[in-house]
């Protein structure tokens, strides 16, 4: 399997989102997927939050999109900000 690679620089303040598939994936009971569309509607309305207010956010909207749907994947997020540069 092949994988890409990147760099990026961060300043103090940035905030990164990482997930698994399993949350564009959710289904609702129609068998619509939440989608990367509606995840970067919630994320723009929740840039500005402290990286759990992010993650709750969004772990909301899933749910209020999702309903009484069974999942069959699991919906992992992660949101670490970056502080401050170590010092040499």
């Amino acid at each position: 399997m092949r994988y890409k690679s990147g760099s990026v620089m961060l300043e103090p303040g940035d905030k990164i989102f990482r997930y698994t598939d399993g949350v564009t994936e959710a289904t609702d009971v129609n068998n619509n997927l939440y989608g990367m569309e509606r995840l970067q509607k919630a994320l723009s309305s929740a840039a500005k939050g402290s990286p759990r207010e992010i993650l709750e956010a969004v772990k909301t909207d899933v749910d209020r999109f999702v309903g009484e749907a069974e999942q069959f994947d699991d919906i992992t997020m992660l949101a670490p900000k970056y502080r401050r540069r170590m010092e040499k």
